[in-house]
């Protein structure tokens, strides 16, 4: 199969998703937890409750002072 794409970047021929997990604080109790990126409806905190994200037209956008911790988390390898 490598054969057939000599030459090529097989980076550029297969796009990442624009969607994916990412890691957060609650503004209000501190817990950390993972939400999607394209969520269709509201985040609740789930230790405190409070909304954490609400959706939006396209991305889930992040309620008060919350900010993520990394980047978006990619699955692991199973070798």
């Amino acid at each position: 199969m490598s054969e057939n794409f000599a030459g090529y970047d097989l980076k550029k021929l297969v796009p990442k998703p624009k969607t994916g997990f990412k890691k957060a604080k609650c503004s209000s109790c501190g817990n950390a937890q993972f939400f999607f990126t394209a969520s269709a409806s509201k985040t609740k905190c789930l230790k405190c409750g409070k909304p954490f994200a609400k959706s939006t037209a396209s991305k889930t956008m992040l309620l008060g002072k919350s900010k993520p911790e990394t980047k978006t988390v990619e699955k692991e390898k199973k070798e």
